[in-house]
């Protein structure tokens, strides 16, 4: 997949809270990575590792302690919120920070209109994103009223509308079932490949970083410890267990049994195509 110029950069990036007034706690500890345009990664790593408090440099809720971010070749010190959210949007895991408007259309148009588009393109972008998630149902009505699902969705979709070059998505999965969250997530892949928006998701769902991510990056105690493939990751069994992952279910069978899958299986359909290929058949569709 060829994908596009810089968008995000972190050279040494550090970042560290403050406890007290005489005791702080360093989150993530001299981080360098890029991101380019049209990447689908997922940022992960157990409670604790980091993956939050990266993600939120990316748009500039976070500033760095030390070292430096930047987006389009901006230093994220010197820019606010607003100025990076045309750039990177961030879809917080609680719903309830991000809705304040008396409607569900009000709060997808928001977005757009802010940008200055016309009327017929903020209707245009705020129907598509309610079609797509399961929306247009609720349009008149107040997002308070909405279930933990719709309210998440509607978050979503509220940032979606704004088409940014980049999307943060913390913990996409909360609150969907997996119906739910397999539509979010095609839309999001539609995204990626058609628009060129690059997505980033921080999740523990591994099934959703094998099934739908081209990169991955893994932190453990704040430090960068991979940056690779899902497939590539899955081989290495003392970093999964370094940074307490576990593969999914159909990864770890095809692991197990490696005269029937040559490469780890990353979904069902996959290891079903390995097993027939092995077998010198087609799988059944």
């Amino acid at each position: 997949m060829t994908f596009g110029k810089k968008l995000i950069e972190t050279q040494a990036l550090e970042h560290s809270y403050r406890l007290s007034a005489r005791a702080s706690t360093t989150a993530i500890k001299g981080i360098n990575l890029e991101v380019l345009e049209g990447e689908f990664l997922s940022l992960i790593g157990q409670n604790g590792a980091g993956k939050t408090t990266l993600a939120k440099h990316f748009n500039g809720l976070l500033k760095p302690t030390f070292g430096k971010v930047y987006v389009d070749g901006a230093d994220t010190s010197q820019m606010t919120v607003a100025q990076l959210s045309t750039s990177v949007g961030y879809v917080f895991q609680d719903p309830d920070r991000m809705i304040f408007l008396n409607t569900v259309e009000e709060e997808l148009r928001f977005g757009p209109s802010n940008l200055g588009l016309g009327d017929d393109e903020v209707a245009t972008r705020a129907e598509e994103v309610a079609s797509h998630l399961d929306l247009r149902e609720y349009y008149g009505l107040s997002p308070f009223l909405l279930g933990k699902s719709a309210k998440r969705r509607l978050a979503i979709a509220s940032v979606l509308a704004m088409k940014p070059r980049m999307i943060v998505i913390d913990e996409p999965s909360v609150g969907q079932d997996r119906s739910q969250t397999d539509r979010l997530m095609s839309y999001l892949q539609r995204l990626n490949r058609e628009e060129g928006i690059a997505i980033t998701v921080i999740t523990h769902d591994m099934r959703l970083v094998a099934e739908y991510t081209d990169r991955v990056l893994v932190l453990s105690a704040g430090e960068l410890i991979f940056d690779g493939d899902a497939r590539m990751l899955f081989k290495e069994r003392s970093l999964l267990g370094r940074a307490s992952l576990e593969p999914p279910q159909i990864t770890r069978l095809s692991l197990a049994l490696p005269d029937v899958f040559p490469e780890p299986a990353l979904s069902v359909g996959e290891a079903a195509r390995q097993i027939a290929k092995a077998a010198g058949t087609s799988p059944r569709s």
